[in-house]
């Protein structure tokens, strides 16, 4: 039985001694050394002299309870409590203050501050006020509670502010100082009003957990110093955890999350909102920010910020990043070059879900060596519709991957997707939309800037109000801009807002691209160039391509080089393509050169439009097939079909030295007076129309037009279908051909700050002068070709017909002036009327006619 009871009777006996140690009445001052005490509710502790601690307890055992007391602080370097080596201190429902007046009375007092490993300052329900009591006071070097060297802190529903006055310096609220060393906080309160100070500090290692804790700092800084952190997280291993915090911060250079040096910062289910500004770009007044090192990892968090550089999360230097988990970041309607998410200096950070909103410069802007990737994420800039915001800015030699999610612009000047300086950028399933005016263009690979865009789609809505500034779908334009595509709709609708443009050395690869623009000018495709140099040469490629334009000149391919200066070639290349154009004079190849005013000429650009296993269909009068207009410049069309309706609206056009090939093309003019090859020129600029194994059809008019100085080949072709297959003659023969004025590529972006100004306006080329009325000469040559119909040469003019191995169905009264029949069939086909009259005969006018084994019945 003894036996049994004795471990009873020893544990009851060190209950009683534990009772009886709790009960003892604290000395005064409170000083404990590995022995424990309590401090009488109600008291009034007064920590003096100066450097004096009002709760003392050292060593393991050490240990001070003093609920519902007060805390004094007189005088400077004073602390209300240290719990140091192992000891502990509880502080619940209590109070501590300063009562100095004076900035040196005040000076560096603390609060708390547990230190060594296994210490431990515990309080419930209290607050921490440190500061002369008027509030304006300067105070510096201040700390609400501490844990060093391992010490730990935990504070619920505890508020501790920071007086110390706008001039004050260093006055923190929580710091976590060294390895082993955490605070945990759960509820309660964190304020602090000076420069240079910190909600919670975490430095050297150190750790510090919030739950439900509301955080304002209101602290001014400088260039030279910090503003009021929330939370600033220092040095590697020290890390900040929070769940469910609401932080404010107002101060200029501060910012709500600051994490650097290897220090890290976690938070979720949170609230930011700061009005804080800076002075530089490159060191914002940022919501969440990690350098030199820094790491961050939000979810569910929401970042709101007003201040002019009031960046949401900005990332800075090589080893920082971030991890955004459906957190939502905006940058309010005062901000100016506030962007939503900036990295820099290789750093690096991923996206996941969430909203990125910037009403100030770029939603996202990714630079100088930094990584990003974007997974159903939306972007939006939704500054005024006076001002610029991108959506996605990738410079600097930069790279990003965007999976899923949008990027939406509705400012001036503002791209959903751009990249320049050595900037990638891979978009995969991403909704692009803007609907800005002037250069809010879908996506752009600038100089040097190189984007993939797979499947997904843009759309823009915007117009041209500065002269050559337009809302395109796709640019890639300047040296080393490549833009590649796969699967995208694309869809413009506006002044001059085209679907893909190719300048000044851009280059655009389309797989499976479907383009539908709307509005005057909105072309389908439009590749130029407007600078020498081969770098400048502008190349687009497009495969299983489906274009569709509506709108006056709303062509669907155009190829575009200067005749002016010796501009490279711009070259376009479509293949298994669909393009229907409606509108007046919106052709569907087009291939021409502009004069911008330069004087002297000093040389020529080269455009060139290639269609393969291409079909064409044109609505609307003057709307031609395809054109080719100055040399050099070409319209080839292989295996290619064309269906023109419109009035004067010709299946080819070669016109002032244009060149039109076919190649086993089919070319139908079912419109009035439209020629299925018109061809006019003169005696400087002879244009011409070569057609291999192709087909020739026309309804009204001649299915072959000659005006002024130009030459046709048919091989292995026919031509016919309107009962006059040739007509040579003058211009004034022919419905006018209507001379346009040449669009500009694209200009340089301007800077997104809202209060730049535009850059000039680009000057536009003139319309092209129209060719002199001269007489037709015409050289058509025919190898194993057949031909339907009568032809016409008119008063003064001059046509030159060689047939080879070929077939003339001759069906009406016909006149050439030179005729080689080499060997060759003209086929008069039977008198109509009465037999007996000459008229009912079909009659063929020769000037000189030369025969070599001729037919004709």
């Amino acid at each position: 039985m003894d036996r049994l009871r004795s471990p009873f009777l020893i544990a009851a006996a060190f209950l009683g001694s534990c009772i009886s140690a709790l009960a003892q009445i604290c000395p005064s001052p409170a000083v404990v050394n590995g022995t424990a005490c309590t401090v009488s509710p109600g008291s009034n502790v007064i920590a003096t002299p100066a450097g004096a601690i009002g709760l003392n307890a050292s060593n393991i055992g050490g240990s001070i309870t003093a609920n519902g007391i007060n805390v004094a602080l007189p005088l400077a370097s004073t602390v209300g409590g240290q719990a140091q080596s192992g000891a502990s201190i509880t502080f619940n429902n209590s109070t501590l203050a300063t009562t100095a007046t004076t900035t040196a009375n005040s000076a560096s007092q603390t609060g708390f501050r547990s230190s060594g490993a296994t210490s431990l300052i515990s309080m419930t329900g209290s607050s921490l006020t440190l500061g002369p009591p008027n509030g304006t006071t300067v105070a510096n070097n201040m700390t609400g509670a501490t844990a060093v060297g391992g010490g730990h802190l935990t504070l619920t529903n505890t508020n501790v502010t920071m007086l110390g006055g706008a001039g004050g310096l260093n006055n923190h609220a929580l710091v976590s100082d060294g390895s082993g060393s955490s605070i945990t906080v759960s509820g309660g309160t964190l304020l602090t009003r000076s420069r240079s100070s910190f909600g919670a500090l975490a430095q050297g290692g150190g750790a510090i957990d919030l739950n439900g804790t509301s955080i304002s700092t209101t602290g001014v800084g400088t260039v030279a110093i910090a503003g009021g952190h929330a939370l600033f997280a220092t040095g590697a291993g020290s890390t900040i955890t929070g769940t469910g915090l609401t932080i404010g911060v107002s101060g200029n250079f501060s910012s709500p999350l600051r994490a650097e040096a290897g220090g890290s910062i976690s938070l979720s289910s949170s609230t930011l909102s700061s009005s804080a500004t800076s002075a530089a770009d490159t060191d914002p007044a940022a919501g969440a920010r990690a350098t030199s090192g820094g790491s961050l990892s939000l979810t569910n968090v929401t970042i709101a910020m007003t201040g002019q550089r009031g960046t949401g999360v900005f990332v800075s230097d090589t080893g920082s990043s971030a991890a955004l988990v459906d957190t939502n970041i905006s940058t309010g309607v005062l901000s100016t070059r506030a962007n939503g998410l900036h990295l820099l200096s290789g750093a690096s950070a991923s996206v996941t879900r969430g909203t990125i909103d910037s009403k100030g410069a770029n939603a996202v802007l990714v630079d100088g060596g930094s990584s990003l990737t974007l997974t159903d994420a939306t972007l939006q800039a939704t500054g005024p519709v006076t001002s610029i915001g991108y959506g996605l800015r990738v410079i600097g030699g930069s790279t990003a991957v965007m999976n899923g999610g949008s990027s939406t612009t509705v400012g001036r000047d503002s791209p959903g997707i751009a990249a320049s300086g050595g900037g990638r950028v891979t978009a995969n399933g991403v909704t692009v939309r803007t609907s800005g005016i002037d250069n809010a263009m879908g996506v752009v690979a600038d100089i040097d800037g190189q984007i993939t865009f797979n499947g997904g789609s843009v759309t823009t809505t915007g117009e041209e109000v500065r002269s050559g500034a337009r809302p395109h779908a796709f640019v890639a334009r300047n040296p080393g801009g490549v833009l590649t595509s796969d699967g995208t709709v694309l869809s413009t609708s506006g002044t001059r807002a085209m679907g893909a443009v190719a300048d000044d050395g851009g280059v655009l690869n389309l797989t499976r691209t479907r383009i539908t623009t709307s509005g005057l000018s909105g072309i389908g495709i439009f590749t130029v160039t407007e600078q020498t140099g081969d770098q400048f040469a502008a190349t687009t490629t497009a495969t299983d391509l489906t274009i569709s334009t509506s709108g006056e000149l709303a062509h669907g391919v155009t190829s575009q080089s200067r005749n002016d200066i010796a501009t490279p070639l711009a070259q376009t290349t479509v293949t298994n393509a669909t393009i229907d154009t409606t509108g007046l004079n919106a052709v569907g190849l087009r291939a021409i050169l502009g004069d911008y005013g330069t004087r002297p000429i000093s040389g020529r650009g080269e455009a060139r439009v290639t269609a393969n296993d291409t079909i064409v269909t044109t609505t609307g009068a003057g709307a031609h097939g395809a054109l080719s207009r100055d040399n050099p410049t070409s319209v080839t069309m292989n295996r290619t079909s064309v269906t023109t309706s419109g009035v004067a609206a010709h299946g080819s056009v070669a016109e002032a030295g244009g060149l039109i090939v076919g190649n086993q093309a089919t070319v139908t003019a079912t419109g009035a007076n439209s020629a299925a090859l018109f061809v006019i020129g003169a005696p400087g600029a002879v244009s011409n129309g070569n057609y291999t194994d192709s087909a020739l059809t026309n309804a009204s008019g001649p299915t072959i037009g000659v005006a002024g100085n130009g030459n046709v080949t048919l091989t292995r072709s026919t031509a016919g279908g309107s009962g006059e297959w040739l007509r040579v003659g003058q211009s004034t023969d022919f419905p006018l051909l209507l001379g346009h004025a040449p669009l500009t590529g694209v200009p340089e972006l301007p800077d997104p700050d809202p209060g730049s100004p535009p850059p000039s306006a680009v000057s536009s080329p003139s319309a092209p002068p129209a060719l002199p009325v001269v007489p037709g000469l015409a050289n058509i040559t025919l190898t194993n070709s057949t031909v339907i119909g009568s032809a016409f040469t008119a008063a003064g003019s001059v046509s030159n017909l060689t047939l080879i191995d070929s077939t003339w169905i001759m069906t009406g009264n016909s006149n050439i002036t030179n005729l080689v029949n080499d060997p060759s069939l003209i086929q008069y086909t039977p008198p109509t009327g009465d037999p007996t009259l000459l008229a009912s005969y079909k009659t063929l006018t020769v000037v000189n006619y030369k025969v070599s084994t001729a037919r004709s019945v």
